[in-house]
């Protein structure tokens, strides 16, 4: 919850105004307030840009540009499973909580609602583990032409050993890792190292994809997770795996929010390819799929034998076969890519 927002602004005030105020926003997003500090609406950068769009003048006065139908919540009204069902719905930075007299109690966003929570449960011991190692790693080239992608150590260690140390906390023993590209390295690294993991191979004759590997496991334990080499978690596993067993979901996905801003003018065009209008350095956010999943076993018949299948595959299986797909979201900051150079270096700093 956020205790020190400070990002509010009055009706009278116009969008040169409500642009600065932005710049100082890092959720993007102003709360309007009148006189007496009561709550009117909320007004995005987003709203800003289209009015810009439409030539409208920098001293115009916001009072007829803001949102006054924003969601919000009363403070005797909300909890918080309530929020995530909103903020996974719409992807809103933040909600308001109000009282009766429409004073602002609280501001929640995205991020501190799903933020990192410390691991105070363990998962049971019966939950197995399967990474996907079996890639060309292409994204980390030329080091992967050398070096399997697990293998290549972030910050003195490993990423796979990151990665097991993160499940191995949670509970998590029973361990399998999918491998196909460079795998005898991979084998000789966990036979040679010191380190506190036994774990078994699934070894992959050609290239399975992200979910075709397990069709080879042969212990198949009631649910299983299943992992990216390249996906870097902090977040109560737990707790994740406690939501997929109350959702009784046969599948759960993590997804994260993810902000982009597009560095280029996006251009519209009529039929006839003349400009319509042009959208400069527009902002988008996303449900990213975090590469870490908790599948039931009953779900394995989906998955065809030898073959080469994605969990994008699967999941596109799933949603034709009409079964639901839980949905987990997570803090940006609880989930880390290292699959390529841009997000490796800005993990090591």
């Amino acid at each position: 919850m956020i205790k020190d927002f400070n990002s509010y602004i009055t009706p009278e005030k116009t969008l040169r105004e409500a642009l600065f105020a932005l710049r100082k926003s890092s959720l993007k997003t102003l709360i309007v307030l009148n006189k007496h500090d009561q709550y009117l609406g909320t007004i995005t950068d987003g709203d800003i840009r289209r009015e810009l769009l439409k030539k409208n003048s920098l001293n115009r006065k916001i009072i007829d540009i803001y949102n006054k139908n924003s969601t919000y919540f009363f403070q005797k009204d909300y909890s918080i499973q309530k929020l995530k069902q909103i903020f996974l719905k719409e992807q809103y930075m933040i909600i308001p909580i109000i009282d009766i007299k429409r004073k602002i109690v609280n501001v929640v966003s995205w991020s501190e609602l799903f933020s990192n929570q410390r691991i105070k449960n363990k998962v049971p011991n019966t939950v197995a583990l399967v990474v996907m190692a079996g890639g060309l790693g292409t994204r980390l080239q030329p080091f992967t032409n050398i070096l399997p992608k697990p293998l290549i150590p972030l910050n003195g260690k490993p990423v796979i050993e990151q990665i097991l140390d993160y499940f191995n906390e949670s509970g998590v023993n029973d361990i399998y890792i999918s491998i196909n590209h460079k795998a005898e390295i991979m084998k000789s690294f966990f036979k040679e190292s010191r380190n506190k993991f036994k774990v078994k191979f699934i070894e992959e004759k050609n290239p399975l994809g992200t979910a075709g590997s397990l069709s080879l496991l042969k212990k198949k334990s009631k649910d299983v997770f299943v992992t990216n080499c390249d996906s870097i978690f902090d977040f109560d596993l737990f707790d994740f795996y406690n939501f997929h067993v109350k959702s009784k979901k046969l599948i759960s996905i993590v997804v994260s929010q993810k902000h982009y801003v597009f560095q280029y003018g996006d251009c519209f065009v009529d039929k006839l390819g003349n400009l319509k209008k042009i959208k400069e350095k527009p902002e988008y956010n996303f449900l990213a799929n975090a590469g870490l999943y908790i599948i039931n076993s009953k779900l394995f018949k989906f998955i065809p034998k030898n073959k080469k299948f994605d969990f994008v595959n699967l999941l596109e299986k799933l949603i034709n076969n009409k079964i639901k797909i839980g949905v987990y979201p997570v803090s940006e900051l609880s989930w880390q890519d290292t699959g390529d150079w841009t997000s490796f270096n800005k993990l090591m700093k």
